[in-house]
């Protein structure tokens, strides 16, 4: 094609000018980096083990018909113990599935119910706000299963993927804090990656912490993000101290955790979660964590058989077959029957 050469010559300058942009912005912050003075505190494996209940959730979209988008939520949480002798123990699991039917409509979702009405007006700031209805929905889910077993174990760390920000529409979350608290059980939300930046600089708090070279296992505290909480729409004020933390010696990577009870002893809490940071799978992350979410992703895995119902009841509800097959969708909500998928595949195959 005529000029092609040209043009893409021409995109290799612009990659390597905003490349020059990005370095530009990185370097600025290393000075004051450098004497950026963090109290990393350190500590030690505790000598009593804590058993441990790692939480998580996970969806797959369905269907997207007359601007209604249903799905199926998967929560699920995992009891472990952990010994030296026997290393990592299931003792329990739960997993509850339930649908979620949810509209970019406002009179569809108000009729619905309070709480999706209001999940629909606080969710209105998304490009994709099926999908985040849909996500709050999940959350919901979780902080209900961490207030189910915050009331019935005592003396476990309850470990939720995320973190402590509960939806301000249900206020369950505050109610597990509560009985966490009278169960003498701790409360966590643990961040898989965070993007905050409460150490003042471009780079991320992660990648600060990354680069301080530090060996053990220690932590420290983030007061800007823990000041912060702030309540808005959707979400109340944070309800846990935030750290971050290296809880492998050998770990490549920091995690934000939201501490929710015990805020007075942190050195308790992280002496406690390293015993469940030793898998060769994920070194320095909760394994528990790792396995709650191999446990709900399955959710995704049974897509199909999920599809295979809505066909076969599609008649009964005067929808007709071709109609429930161009309303399938992937598992992220975009229909499997779109143009632009067409289009997609016509431009690969030319």
């Amino acid at each position: 094609m005529i000029g092609e050469n040209d043009e893409q010559g021409n995109i290799e300058k612009q990659i390597a000018k905003n490349l020059g942009i990005i370095q530009k912005f990185r370097l600025l912050p290393e000075a004051k980096e450098k004497e950026l003075s963090l109290n990393v505190r350190t500590f030690s494996p505790s000598e009593e083990i804590m058993d441990l209940v790692a939480i998580d959730g996970s969806y797959s979209f369905l269907l997207n018909l007359s601007s209604m988008w249903l799905a199926v939520i998967r929560v699920g949480a995992l009891h472990y113990r952990y010994s030296k002798d026997k290393g990592y123990e299931l003792v329990d699991s739960i997993a509850k599935e339930r649908t979620a039917l949810v509209s970019t409509k406002k009179d569809v979702m108000e009729k619905m119910g309070d709480t999706h009405g209001k999940l629909h007006e606080a969710t209105g700031y998304a490009s994709e706000q099926h999908r985040e209805m849909v996500n709050q929905l999940r959350r919901l889910l979780e902080e209900e299963m961490a207030f189910e077993l915050a009331g019935t174990k005592s003396n476990v760390i309850i470990a939720m993927d995320g973190t402590l920000t509960p939806l301000k529409a249900t206020k369950i979350l505050e109610k597990a804090q509560k009985a966490c608290i009278e169960n003498d059980n701790i409360l966590l939300g643990v961040s898989k990656d965070s993007y905050t930046h409460a150490f003042k600089s471009h780079r991320t708090d992660e990648e600060v912490l990354g680069k301080l070279n530090f060996q053990g296992m220690g932590y420290t505290s983030a007061p800007l993000i823990s000041s912060a909480k702030k309540s808005s729409l959707l979400y109340d004020k944070m309800l846990g101290d935030v750290y971050f933390a290296k809880l492998h010696p050998e770990a490549k990577k920091w995690f934000r955790i939201d501490v929710g009870t015990v805020k007075e002893e942190p050195d308790r809490v992280f002496s406690q979660l390293a015993h469940y940071c030793k898998s060769s799978l994920c070194l320095g992350y909760i394994y528990p964590l790792l396995e709650a979410h191999r446990y709900v992703v399955t959710v995704r895995h049974f897509h199909s058989i999920y599809e295979d119902m809505i066909l076969d009841m599609a008649k009964e509800f005067d929808i007709s077959l071709q109609e429930a097959i161009s309303a399938l969708t992937h598992i992220e909500g975009s229909r499997k029957g779109a143009f632009h998928e067409y289009l997609d595949k016509v431009a690969r195959e030319v």
